[in-house]
């Protein structure tokens, strides 16, 4: 007697993977695309070296450099007024615009725009900060020509954070 043996995969089976592939295209594959998540990695990483960048500056050009954050916007500025290249020795004016390595496109304000001015933003994406010892909001951290800053802090962009030590300056990711 010879026997019909045939090979392959029943209706069944095919029916069954064609529903797992279903489920997994409807549920992982928008969350590895989702814009927000690369936008709040990569504001994440703006913030952490626009402090860096500041305390830096700080130290290279002997004068004072704040760091302001508001809502989803950080500006670096530098301790001086327009048209004076001297640092000054009284006053706590934060002025002048800290120059940008290389020309930004002004996404969060005029749209279509370049500037050379240190700041950054992203919509959608929140950042604050406070004051690690009394818990306080902040809206600006000075930096001083040592590399030190004015307060500990801690800042949070989206839900990552990122700790600064006032007496060096440091700042980093925990």
């Amino acid at each position: 007697m010879e026997q019909n043996k045939q090979s392959g995969f029943s209706l069944l089976e095919l029916v069954m993977v064609l529903v797992i592939l279903g489920v997994l295209s409807a549920t992982a594959i928008p969350k590895l695309s989702e814009k927000s998540v690369y936008a709040e990695s990569a504001f994440f990483d703006d913030v952490l070296h626009g402090v860096q960048y500041a305390q830096k500056l700080a130290v290279a050009t002997g004068c004072g450099v704040r760091f302001s954050i508001s809502s989803n916007r950080y500006q670096i500025t530098r301790r001086g007024v327009s048209g004076s290249t001297a640092c000054p020795t009284s006053g706590s004016i934060y002025s002048l615009a800290a120059p940008h390595p290389g020309s930004v496109k002004n996404d969060c304000g005029v749209s279509g725009t370049f500037t050379t001015d240190y700041w950054g933003c992203e919509d959608g994406v929140t950042l604050s900060a406070i004051n690690s010892v009394t818990g306080a909001s902040v809206s600006s951290i000075n930096f001083y020509a040592k590399g030190d800053a004015s307060i500990n802090a801690t800042i949070t962009v989206a839900s990552k954070t990122m700790i600064l030590v006032k007496e060096t300056g440091f700042i980093y990711a925990p």
